[in-house]
C-alpha cells in the first residue's frame, strides 16, 4: 500500500497506509466521530457547495510516496504539509454528512 495524506480544510487529518485515494478518505474519517455519519465518498471535481443541498465533508487526498506514516499527526506537521505539492496531489473527495 501507499502512504497517501488527506486534507480537510486545508488541516492534515490522515497520513498513512490505503490502497487507493477513496480509502485513504475512509481511514482519515473512521474514528472521528466529529464528522457525524457520512455518505459513500465519491469524486468531488467540484466544491461540495455546487452540489445538491446539504452538509459535506470535502477531503484532499495527496500520495506521499515512501514517508512513513503518522499515527495521531499534528494537523499543522510542517513536513508533511510540504509534501503535499501539486505533484503530488491524486484527487478531491466528497461525502455527504448526516
Amino acid at each position: 500500500m501507499k502512504t497517501y495524506g488527506v486534507l480537510c480544510d486545508t488541516r492534515v487529518v490522515y497520513v498513512g497506509p490505503a490502497a487507493d485515494p477513496r480509502d485513504a478518505c475512509v481511514r482519515a474519517t473512521k474514528d472521528a466521530g466529529a464528522w457525524g455519519s457520512l455518505g459513500p465518498f465519491k469524486p468531488g471535481p467540484m466544491s461540495p457547495a455546487q452540489c445538491e443541498s446539504g452538509s459535506w465533508l470535502d477531503l484532499t487526498v495527496y500520495d506521499l510516496g515512501d514517508m512513513p506514516a503518522k499515527p495521531g499527526v499534528d494537523p499543522e506537521d510542517e513536513d508533511v504539509l510540504e509534501a503535499m505539492t501539486e505533484e503530488a496531489f491524486v484527487g478531491e473527495f466528497i461525502a455527504r454528512q448526516s
